[in-house]
């Protein structure tokens, strides 16, 4: 069996928080940023809908 520290544990989960905060962070600025690019709305909507379609 694999004897896991608390140590280690603590590493997972700063990792995991770090990949989730950053996918959020993302998420949100990445249709923002498009939009300021001038894109239109359909554009920007494709963009979101294939960046959820990517994570699932």
């Amino acid at each position: 069996m694999w004897s896991m520290s608390v140590k280690d544990l603590t590493y997972v989960f700063i990792g995991k928080a770090a990949r989730v905060f950053v996918f959020g962070l993302v998420s949100v600025m990445t249709p923002i940023y498009v939009a300021t690019l001038g894109f239109s709305s359909f554009y920007v909507t494709l963009i979101i809908a294939a960046m959820v379609a990517g994570n699932v």
